[in-house]
């Protein structure tokens, strides 16, 4: 399934980033709660200032007060195998994503994905 979703939106160029969210396509949370943490985590590493920095290409993100997993489809073409992952991750634990890109627009103006990168990089 992911994959499919995924060449669907990057045909026709209109998948910037992919949301992943904590609940599965059921309606309910995902467990354990700190699975965006430990996603994320996977991708980040310790800068100088010897503080934790997350990958701009996997990123944790809080939506309406719902944790998810911001992934830039630009990890498709750095590191397939780490997309990959994270989809088939997505997938196994049927979990909600949503294709996110620049054809969308919010009522201020901005990209939909720089919107929540913004908000992202507030909140979580």
């Amino acid at each position: 399934m992911s994959e499919q979703f995924v060449a669907d939106c990057m045909a026709n160029n209109s998948c910037n980033a992919v949301l992943i969210l904590g609940v599965t396509r059921s309606g309910r949370a995902f467990r354990p709660g700190d699975w965006v943490d430990r996603l994320a985590g996977r991708f980040s590493t310790f800068g100088k200032d010897k503080l934790l920095k997350y990958s701009p290409c996997v990123r944790p993100i809080t939506v309406e007060g719902m944790r998810g997993l911001l992934v830039d489809i630009r990890l498709v073409e750095s590191d397939p195998a780490a997309f990959r992952f994270v989809m088939d991750f997505a997938a196994d634990n049927d979990l909600t994503i949503q294709c996110l890109g620049g054809a969308a627009r919010n009522d201020s103006g901005l990209d939909e994905v720089a919107a929540l990168r913004d908000a992202g990089s507030k909140t979580s």
